[in-house]
C-alpha cells in the first residue's frame, strides 16, 4: 500500500514539475529581439531590437505584447539595445546614440551621444547610460560634454560625466550596468575607471571609481576579455562575459562577487529536486 501510494505521488509531482512548456508569442518577430522590459503598471511587455514585424504588424525596432497579441509601439529610428522601466516610464538605448523616453504614440529624446548607447540603469534615482560614446551632445542650448562611455542624466536634457568615466583599450566601452550593494557596477571592455586600473569591471559609489580586485581577464589575450551581463542572485553579484580569470581565480566566463572578493558559481544545495523530495516526504507522512 505504501509503495503504491509513493509511486502515484511520485508520478503526480513529476507531472507538476514538468507541466510548464514553451509557447510562441503570436507569430513572433522577423528578426532579432535584443531587449525586454515589463511595464508593471499596465502589465505590458516591451520588446526592442532590430526588427520590422511583430506578428502581422509592421513596426520599427519596438513592439508591445499584452499576453495575447502584439501592439504597435512608437517607431524607433535605430536598433534598440536596452529597455528600462522606471516609475511608470519606459526608456530605450539606441544604436544611433540616443536615449529615448517612450510615450504612447511618440518618443522624447533625452540624450544624444556620438556613438552607440548600449545599456541603461537607474542608480540612486538617477538615470545612467553606458556604451561606446565619448561625448554627450548639447540639447536645448546646452554645450557638448565629454563623458567617456558612461554618463548620468541631470533632468534638464543635459548629461554629466561619471567621474572621469572609463578609458584605455583600443575601443573601450560599457556594455552592462547594475546596482549592487549601494554601488553602481559597470562592466564592458576597458582598463581604467577614473584614475584606477580596472580590468573590464569597476564600481562607482556615487563619488569615485574603485577596482574590483584585478577585474576579469583572459591571460595572454587580455584585449579579448569583456563583461556583458550583470545581475544579483542570492545576495551575490553574478558577472558574465568572456574571461578566464576573475581576480586570481580561474573561471569560465561566469563568476560571483561578494564581500569584496571573487568566487566561482557554486551549486546551491536546495535545488528543485531536493525541494521535490521534501515535499514528497511531507505529503507521504501526512497521508500515511
Amino acid at each position: 500500500m505504501k509503495r503504491t501510494l509513493l509511486y502515484f505521488l511520485l508520478q503526480f509531482f513529476t507531472f507538476q514539475t514538468s507541466a510548464q512548456v514553451w509557447r510562441p508569442l503570436g507569430e513572433g518577430l522577423n528578426a532579432a529581439a535584443l531587449a525586454l522590459s515589463v511595464d508593471s503598471q499596465s502589465n505590458l511587455l516591451y520588446v526592442g531590437g532590430d526588427f520590422t514585424r511583430a506578428g502581422g504588424l509592421l513596426v520599427h525596432n519596438l513592439a508591445i505584447w499584452d499576453g495575447i497579441e502584439w501592439h504597435v509601439a512608437p517607431e524607433m529610428p535605430d536598433q534598440v539595445n536596452d529597455l528600462l522601466y522606471y516609475k511608470g516610464q519606459i526608456y530605450a538605448a539606441l544604436d544611433n546614440g540616443w536615449v529615448i523616453l517612450v510615450q504612447d504614440s511618440n518618443f522624447e529624446i533625452l540624450g544624444a551621444f556620438n556613438n552607440i548607447v548600449k545599456c541603461l540603469k537607474v542608480y540612486k534615482d538617477t538615470l545612467y547610460a553606458g556604451g561606446y560614446f565619448t561625448t554627450s551632445y548639447g540639447l536645448s542650448g546646452n554645450d557638448d560634454t565629454q563623458v567617456n562611455h558612461i554618463a548620468k542624466y541631470a533632468n534638464n536634457e543635459k548629461w554629466l560625466p561619471v567621474g572621469k568615466g572609463i578609458s584605455e583599450r583600443a575601443d573601450p566601452n560599457v556594455k552592462a550596468l547594475h546596482d549592487y550593494n549601494g554601488d553602481l557596477i559597470a562592466g564592458g571592455r576597458f582598463e581604467k575607471a577614473g584614475d584606477s586600473t580596472a580590468k573590464n569591471i569597476a564600481r562607482w559609489n556615487g563619488y569615485a571609481w574603485y577596482p574590483m580586485e584585478k577585474g576579469v581577464v583572459i591571460p595572454g589575450d587580455e584585449f579579448a576579455a569583456y563583461v556583458i551581463a550583470l545581475d544579483t542572485f542570492e545576495n551575490e553579484l553574478i558577472v558574465g562575459g568572456e574571461f578566464k580569470k576573475a581576480g586570481n581565480l580561474k573561471c569560465h566566463s561566469l563568476a560571483t562577487w561578494s564581500d569584496n572578493r571573487w568566487d566561482t558559481l557554486t551549486i546551491h544545495q536546495q535545488n528543485l529536486s531536493e525541494l521535490f523530495l521534501v515535499h514528497l516526504v511531507n505529503c507521504t507522512s501526512q497521508v500515511l
